[in-house]
Parts: C-alpha cells; sequence; structure tokens
C-alpha cells in the first residue's frame, strides 16, 4: 500500500542536509498509530505529506479524509484547536522533535540512504542527461550534465551553430568521414574532381549553394526556413513593400505640370540623396515618362533646410535600385534645375531633410517638356533614349534608313533606282561581275585579283603550286575540327605576308575543302607571328602566291581569331611567320569547318550572304553575343560578351554610365573624322593609383587622357615608345557618378617588348567621352610615349 519516493523529495538519512551542521530533514508519516519517519516506508493513500523543516514551518502527513489538505503547523497559540486538547498531536510533536534530532546526529535511520546526484563524478544520475567526469562547457556536456549539440559530419546542417557545416566545421577536420570530401565554402577543390564548392554535385543542398531567395514565388529558395517576404534578403523588394513612394503621380507626358507640397516629416522611405544625411527618412515622389523628355523642377524651401534628389529607377517592379541624376540643397530661396535627354522610364523626386533628425517643407513645380528629335545620320543619340540614327524607331521611315533591296525588283529607298541601277548595290553580289581568274584585273572589285581571290580557288587556273608543306591537316568536311602545332625556333624564312614576317622564319600548314565551307581559325602562340591564308596559284607558283587574309595578333603571346567565308572546295595554306628572327616561337592553329550558311555572330562578316552581318542578322538575334547588356548596374556580364555594365558598349550613354569622379591629365577635346589627335606622356614622373588589365600589375605611374568621339566609328590607337619604355594603353568608358578612370575598361593593348611600337584598333565606338589610361608595364617600363589617335566612322 505504500510507494516509493523519489530520491529528490527528501534529504540523505543521518547526514546534515544542504550542508548544514546539526539540522536534519526527513519526512514523517502520519498515520492511525501516530507519526513516524520515512525511510523505505513512504505513504499510501490514506496520508498526505508534511515536510519537515525550520520549526514551526516543517510539514508532516496528516490522515485525510474527503478533499486532501496540506497542513503547515505554526506555534499553537494561532490553531483553532489548542495542542492540549489532543494528546494525540502533543505526542506527535514530541516525536517530531526527537525525529530531528536524531536525524541530525547521523543515527536512527530508515531502511534506505538516498545519494543526491553529483555532476562531474562520472555517473548519470537522477535527473543528469549526461555525465563526463569534468564540469566543462564545450565538451558535448556542460557544468549541469545537460547534453551540448556537437556537429554531426555527415547530415548536412549546422548541428553546433558556428556557421559551419559538415565537413566545412573545424570539429569534423580529423573525421574519417571528411578525407577526400568537397568542403562546400573554401574555395577548394578538395576532392580533386575538378569542381570547386558549389559547382560540385557534392554540394547540392547545402544552404551555401542554394543561391539567393526569390520573393515572390512562395518557396524558400535558399533553404533558410523564411518564404519570400519574411526572408531579410527581401527587405526593400518591390514585392515587400521596399520600392513604396509616398506619393505617386502615375503617368506625366510633355506638357504636363505638377506644383504640389511634401513634408518630410511624413516620410517613411529609406533611400536618401547622396548629398542628404547619413541616416533617417526621406519623401519619395514618383512619376513615370513613356517617351524622351526634359525635366525641369523649380523648388523652395517652406520650412527647414532639405535637400532633393531627382533618381531613376533601374528596373520598375523588379528591384528597388535607383540611379542618382541630381542632388541639390533647396533653401527658401526658389531655385530652378533642369536635366535635359531623358529616356523614357520611372523616375523620382525624393526630399529629405539636411542634416540627420531634421524635418521640414518644400514647394515643388515639376513640369515634363518635350525632348529632342532623333536626327536619323549624325550618329548622335539626339533623344536620349539609347538608340542611335536608323537603329532609333523614329527613323524607321527616313529615307536614310531605308536600304536598297538589290535583287527584287522594287525601288526600296525611294530613289527611283531599282536594284543593281541603285548605288547602294554597287558592290552587292548580284550587281558585280564575277572574278575571271586569269585575266590579271579585279573584275568584282572585291581587292583581290585571280587566284588571290577566294571565288577562283579550285579553278582550273588556280590548282597546283610548289608549296613544301610542314604540317598536313587532311581533308576537311562540315563539322570537322582539327589543330596542328608549330615551332618557327626550327624553320626558315620562306614567305612573306601583307600584314608582316617578311623577317622571320615560317611554318606552312596544309588543308583541303572537300565542299564549300567556312573555316573559323584560333592561332595560340608564344613569340610574335602573324598568320596568313593562301590559296593555291596554278603550277610552279609558291605558298605565298595567292593571299587571301593576313592576321596580326599585335604582340607577342596574343591569339588570334578569323573566320574565312564562302571558301570553295580546293586546297588551302596557312602560313605562321614570325614577325622577325627573335621573335620566334611555339604554338597552335585550329580549324572548325561551317556549313556557308551559317551566320556566326561574332566575325565582323556576313557568313551567309543575307546582307545582315552578325547581329544585324536575324539568325543572331538569340545568340549571347547579340543580346543587349540587360542591367548597366548590377557587376554582371548580362549578354555574355565578355564586357559588363559600363565597359559594355550597350550602356554607352545610359544614365547609369554618366560622367564620374575621373581627374585627368591631358584633354584631346573632340575628335572629329579625319583629324588625328598627337600627343605625349612621360609616365616617369607620374603618381601610379590606376591599373590597367594588360599591364599585368603595372608599378609606375600612369596617365589619363580623355576625348570625346563627335561620331561613332573606330578608334585607331598607334603608340611610339622612346627610348626602352614599356607601356599598355587602355580605352576606358564613363562608369557613372562617383566612378575612377579606370571603373570601366573597354579594351587594352601592348606593345609585347619594351620599345616596340603599340597599334589597335577598337571598333564600333558610339559617340561619347572616353578615357585613354597609358600605364607601365612595370616599374622599369615608365618613360615616354608618343600616341597618335584617329577616328574612322
Amino acid at each position: 500500500m505504500f510507494k516509493e519516493a523519489s530520491p529528490l523529495a527528501y534529504a540523505r538519512c543521518g547526514t546534515p542536509s544542504h550542508g548544514g551542521r546539526g539540522r536534519g530533514r526527513g519526512l514523517l508519516a502520519y498515520s492511525q498509530g501516530g507519526l513516524r519517519p520515512q525511510g523505505s516506508l513512504l505513504m499510501g493513500s490514506d496520508f498526505r505529506e508534511i515536510r519537515t523543516g525550520s520549526w514551526p514551518s516543517r510539514r508532516l502527513a496528516v490522515p485525510v479524509t474527503g478533499a486532501s489538505r496540506t497542513t503547515r503547523l505554526g506555534p499553537w497559540w494561532r490553531s483553532a484547536r489548542p495542542p492540549w486538547r489532543s494528546a494525540r498531536l502533543v505526542l506527535s510533536l514530541a516525536l517530531l522533535l526527537m525525529i530531528s534530532v536524531v536525524g541530525a546526529a547521523g543515527v536512527g535511520c530508515g531502511e534506505r540512504v538516498v545519494k543526491l546526484p553529483e555532476c562531474g563524478n562520472g555517473e548519470v544520475e537522477g535527473r543528469e542527461l549526461c555525465d563526463d567526469g569534468n564540469l566543462e562547457p564545450g565538451d558535448g556536456c556542460d557544468e549541469n550534465c545537460l547534453l551540448e549539440s556537437r556537429e554531426l559530419c555527415d547530415n548536412r546542417v549546422d548541428d553546433d551553430g558556428d556557421g559551419s557545416a559538415d565537413c566545412a566545421d573545424p570539429d569534423c577536420f580529423s573525421n574519417p568521414l571528411c578525407d577526400n570530401v568537397e568542403v562546400c565554402s573554401n574555395g577548394f577543390d578538395d576532392d580533386d574532381d575538378g569542381l570547386v564548392d558549389c559547382a560540385d554535385p557534392d554540394c547540392d543542398g547545402f544552404l551555401a549553394c542554394l543561391g539567393e531567395e526569390i520573393c515572390d514565388n512562395s518557396l524558400d529558395d535558399d533553404g533558410d526556413g523564411l518564404v519570400d517576404c519574411d526572408d531579410s534578403q527581401c527587405n526593400g523588394h518591390p514585392a515587400c513593400g521596399g520600392c513604396d513612394p509616398e506619393v505617386d503621380l502615375g503617368v506625366l507626358a510633355p506638357g504636363d505640370t505638377r506644383v504640389l507640397g511634401a513634408d518630410t516629416a511624413e516620410g517613411e522611405s529609406t533611400w536618401l540623396p547622396t548629398c542628404g544625411p547619413d541616416g533617417g527618412d526621406s519623401y519619395h515622389l514618383r512619376f513615370e515618362v513613356e517617351a524622351g523628355f526634359l525635366l525641369r523642377i523649380r523648388t523652395a524651401s517652406m520650412e527647414g533646410d532639405l535637400v532633393i534628389g531627382v533618381v531613376r529607377e533601374e528596373e520598375p517592379g523588379v528591384t528597388c535600385e535607383l540611379d542618382e541624376l541630381l542632388c541639390v540643397v533647396v533653401t527658401a530661396e526658389q531655385r530652378e534645375d533642369e536635366l535635359a535627354g531623358l529616356p523614357p522610364g520611372a523616375y523620382r523626386l525624393v526630399v529629405a531633410p539636411s542634416e540627420p533628425g531634421g524635418a521640414g517643407q518644400i514647394q515643388l513645380n515639376l513640369s515634363i517638356l518635350a525632348g529632342p528629335v532623333e536626327q536619323c545620320s549624325n550618329g548622335v543619340d539626339d533623344d536620349g533614349d539609347g538608340d542611335i540614327d536608323c537603329d532609333d524607331a523614329d527613323c524607321a521611315t527616313a529615307s536614310e534608313c531605308i536600304l536598297e533591296q538589290c535583287s527584287n525588283g522594287v525601288d526600296d529607298d525611294g530613289d527611283g533606282d531599282i536594284d543593281c541601277d541603285d548605288a547602294d548595290c554597287a558592290t552587292s553580289p548580284p550587281c558585280v561581275p564575277p572574278e575571271e581568274c586569269a585575266n590579271g584585273v579585279d573584275d568584282d572589285a572585291d581587292g583581290r585579283v585571280d587566284c588571290a581571290d577566294v571565288d577562283c580557288s579550285g579553278t582550273a587556273s588556280c590548282v597546283g603550286s610548289d608549296c613544301v608543306v610542314n604540317v598536313s591537316l587532311g581533308v576537311l568536311d562540315r563539322g570537322d575540327v582539327v589543330q596542328g602545332a608549330f615551332d618557327t625556333s626550327l624553320a626558315t624564312d620562306d614567305s612573306a605576308a601583307s600584314c608582316g614576317g617578311a623577317e622571320g622564319p615560317d611554318v606552312v600548314l596544309a588543308f583541303e575543302l572537300s565542299t564549300p565551307a567556312n573555316v573559323s581559325m584560333w592561332l595560340e602562340q608564344s613569340g610574335d607571328h602573324v598568320v596568313t591564308l593562301f590559296g593555291e596559284a596554278g603550277p610552279g607558283s609558291w605558298c605565298d602566291s595567292a593571299e587571301i587574309h593576313c592576321e596580326d595578333p599585335g604582340g607577342s603571346g596574343r591569339s588570334a581569331h578569323a573566320t574565312y567565308l564562302g571558301l570553295p572546295a580546293a586546297r588551302y595554306f596557312i602560313v605562321v611567320d614570325a614577325v622577325t628572327g627573335d621573335r620566334t616561337g611555339m604554338g597552335t592553329v585550329e580549324l572548325a569547318v561551317f556549313d556557308p550558311l551559317v551566320e556566326l555572330c561574332d566575325d565582323g562578316v556576313d557568313d551567309d550572304g543575307d546582307g545582315d552581318t552578325d547581329c544585324a542578322d536575324s539568325d543572331c538575334f538569340a545568340s549571347n553575343v547579340c543580346l543587349p547588356e540587360q542591367d548597366c548596374h548590377d557587376d554582371m556580364d548580362n549578354d555574355g560578351d565578355g564586357l559588363a555594365d559600363c565597359a559594355d558598349l550597350d550602356c554607352i550613354g545610359t544614365l547609369a554610365c554618366g560622367p564620374g569622379a575621373c581627374l585627368v591629365d591631358r584633354d584631346l577635346g573632340v575628335l572629329q573624322p579625319g583629324y588625328p589627335a598627337l600627343v605625349s606622356v612621360d609616365t616617369s614622373t607620374a603618381d601610379d593609383h590606376l591599373s590597367a588589365s594588360c599591364a599585368r600589375g603595372g608599378g609606375g605611374g600612369d596617365v589619363v587622357i580623355s576625348l570625346e568621339l563627335a561620331v561613332a566609328g573606330d578608334l585607331i590607337i598607334s603608340g611610339t615608345q622612346v627610348a626602352m619604355s614599356d607601356h599598355a594603353v587602355a580605352l576606358m568608358c564613363q562608369a557613372g557618378p562617383g566612378s575612377e578612370c579606370d571603373a570601366a575598361e573597354h579594351a587594352c593593348a601592348d606593345g609585347g617588348s619594351p620599345g616596340l611600337p603599340i597599334s589597335t584598333v577598337v571598333a564600333g565606338l558610339p559617340p561619347g567621352r572616353y578615357y585613354l589610361l597609358v600605364e607601365p608595364y612595370g616599374p622599369g617600363g615608365a618613360g615616354v610615349i608618343t600616341l597618335e589617335v584617329s577616328l574612322q566612322p
């Protein structure tokens, strides 16, 4: 009928509890026979516990009838029933005192002594979850004998919460499970499979490799347990209210005017103008314009000093990123500001106090005025919409933008001349005579005579040659890719080409086409070579008798790429020729053979002969190299052309790529076609604070030269290095507010060795301002260099 009590319910029998002296504690059971100590004999259902303690606040187990209760003993005079009226109670009190004394003396215990748990003794007791024999934290069992979190090395979870999971956690470095396992956040190929971190399938599912949260798809994209706007990554996202302005004026059109006031005390937006305070809220007024326009704003402060910014939304409805166009301080005196040539888009006026914690009110007069009209043949983006001349939709019906189609029997451009009678078709294939291959005349006016014209390759008068071949690449079909190696240091000087190689040894590689095709060639080299395609020129002719195309990479170690179009089925020679006897080296030539009707989108040639070249050909509309740079301020190469943001010509003239903080040393002014500019600079006296990619770290002083292109065209740069100076010249674009001169490198060239000339052409530049950064190849390369810069439309 009795139950054993928990060891924690009473103190150790016969010894002072809690470290006290002379004060034992125990439990008493009160039954029909009176009080008695509780050892192994404990209370039954007809008893209630009275816990003994310091008198008069000890508890006794008393018999109950009906509802259970606990009786606390106190001074007898507080009892409703004096103790002398109950002999049994007096006897019970006496027995209680006797047991307390006996318990304090450590004698007279009941049937059992109960041991309290002791953390750190190596035994798991009572409510302990662990006991490792010490009270040190951090070893899996803490000072209270509770389990600590430990890293499990194969569950893809950060068990101990230290920011590293599994084999990336130092706790797992010695675990055999982590031998030859990819650690997904250290930048190394740990398992030697050629794949690093998140590129390795072993890392699929790791938090670090799950990417960014997409804020409007109801999915936990980054695996952190937070979905969409609950994830901190989505703070400021349009779907989460981050772009909401205080006032939205809607769509405005040229001629619209709005007069309104703004109180910064009512502002809750977090984006602040750069000329404003470092913290606080701002007041945003948003509007959209669907055509190029001029913005005029008149402002005056009604209370307090304020700042106002004009900004353009980079991607309305997608991000909250803003490009600042204007930031001015507004006082009580009225001011007027204008921004001309603004393209269509979403804009904001941002009002903020000039000091943190301040506030104020402003009166605004906002006017939208019509922008300039696109002129269709001046090479300038007149209306500021990003499209120039005939690329602008405004010029779609302009006569200068309608091209004559040379074989459709229609006067397409409306000039009264049809097809080959139109001067526009003078060089179009349908309108030129075929090349006669043995008359010594350039019949088709393409600059190539007889066997040097690809139209003659394989004809009776152009078959055969006495050329000695060093490497044979065999007979090639469409789809073939072949490679041949060369070493000009072991060769003799036997051939020459139009673009160089008259003084250096050369190697000849031969191939034959089984069917008409396009051929792309890639050259990788050490040393400095030119590479030339020759055709056969008939019996008794030599390797260089029928030059078709010559390519100069422009310096030692430079690679080259050329595409040869519409080659007939015939035999051809590739001659790799060192520019001088001391510039020999080794390398490879790779050839890829294509269907002649396929447009190659990055070779500057109309490969399929349809009159459209590269990205102008509809075959290339979906090609990566033809997709425009989608965002000029996201640090990404959106169109895959190797150039990001403002370094990409697609971004020239956009708001994100305007003037910056570049300080120039020389200004060449506006460069017009036919009027080259000449400048000489000395880098040995300049400071070193900028960097060009092909200078390999530089180390000497650098000089910045600014110039402005009046019209679109190719920029031709020629440099003469005085004495043994060794420089690189880089073309930089403007990169927006606050940017340095070297923030948007578009192209870079060097001479290859000290004292050698620098020559390069940067093609297809739109009008605008650019910088030339001249930097020594190393600290010892500083000196004088003279540059000639010209523009060819």
